[in-house]
């Protein structure tokens, strides 16, 4: 079968029976299979370069080998493959240090560790950017009838407005569906409530498949408890919920126990409480995140009754104990 073909299939661009009859051919054995799978790896790479910065176009590249047979059009595909899969590890770990791409079977994931944030430019232009502690999947039909992302953590996207290709991001608790809009997502799982903040545009949010989407304006947040599965929403402004893009902590009568996990994922460090009491404790604050972890604690201490001991460990996070 034509590696053309194969391409037009996996970009949505053939009918219903053509369709049925690249399924029938991949069925056929496993070197069919391999052949595809090959095929598919290389556009989801393709496609994490963007179009212009190492976006493959696999009609011009096969062009000047039309004499070769079809078994050795799909080998030389296989090679480049293995060889853009070398050249984009190696590039990006050297242009992205405090990111770690995993390649999976029908996606890219980026991790970025406690301590550490990030940022990603997608394919399409939107930009994201990754808060400690997340990661976030791109599904390798991402350049095609939808842009669907996988978050874990934290992220704000700026999305590039494109009607025709919503852009979804799904998480463990909730969804969000948007075109063009500059929004927040924090979706970590160990926390008891996650939240979305709209800072323009327009986006909808799926607490339950079941149910009638949440429909967010411009400068709205909704807040959702992840064991009832319900949510309020609210006016905000808008660096409450951001500000930690910009390297700003900002909290708003907040638990310590929630508070403590933020402070875990920005300064990677383990926070343990010695009295259960003080979970319940709240504070009120904006500090910078570059301020090294025992000044935030010693603000703590100075307008609180908790106190702080922190031991430092080797080849492990900092031990923060509170009393």
């Amino acid at each position: 079968m034509e590696s053309e073909r194969i391409i037009r299939f996996l970009r949505e661009e053939l009918t219903e029976s053509e369709k049925l009859e690249v399924l029938d051919w991949i069925e056929k054995s496993d070197e069919n299979k391999s052949i595809f799978s090959e095929l598919k790896n290389t556009m989801i790479l393709a496609d994490l370069f963007g179009k212009d910065k190492g976006r493959l176009s696999l009609n011009t590249g096969m062009a000047g080998v039309s004499d070769l047979g079809q078994h050795k059009k799909f080998t030389l595909l296989k090679y480049a493959a293995s060889a853009l899969i070398i050249l984009a590890l190696g590039s990006l770990l050297l242009l992205q240090r405090q990111k770690v791409y995993r390649l999976m079977h029908n996606y890219v994931e980026y991790v970025v560790p406690n301590g550490q944030t990030s940022n990603i430019v997608l394919s399409d232009g939107s930009h994201v950017y990754l808060n400690s502690g997340s990661i976030l999947r791109q599904y390798g039909n991402y350049f095609l009838s939808k842009r669907e992302l996988y978050l874990e953590g934290e992220a704000f996207f700026d999305v590039v407005s494109n009607s025709r290709k919503p852009f979804i991001i799904k998480t463990s608790a909730f969804s969000v569906v948007a075109t063009g809009t500059s929004f927040n997502v924090q979706a970590y799982s160990n926390s008891d409530y996650n939240d979305v903040t709209l800072i323009s545009g327009e986006l909808s949010v799926n607490v339950n498949d079941k149910g009638e989407p949440l429909l967010l304006s411009s400068g709205e947040n909704a807040t959702m408890n992840r064991k009832t599965k319900k949510y309020s929403l609210s006016r905000i402004e808008n660096h409450q919920f951001v500000s930690w893009k910009e390297g700003i902590i900002t909290f708003r009568n907040t638990r310590l126990e929630d508070l403590a996990k933020m402070l875990e994922r920005t300064y990677n460090v383990k926070i343990v409480f010695g009295d259960e009491r003080t979970k319940e404790m709240r504070y009120s604050g904006t500090m910078l995140r570059y301020k090294p972890i025992d000044q935030i604690l010693d603000i703590l201490e100075m307008t609180s009754e908790a106190r702080f001991e922190m031991e430092t460990r080797t080849n492990e996070p900092s031990l923060i104990t509170v009393k």
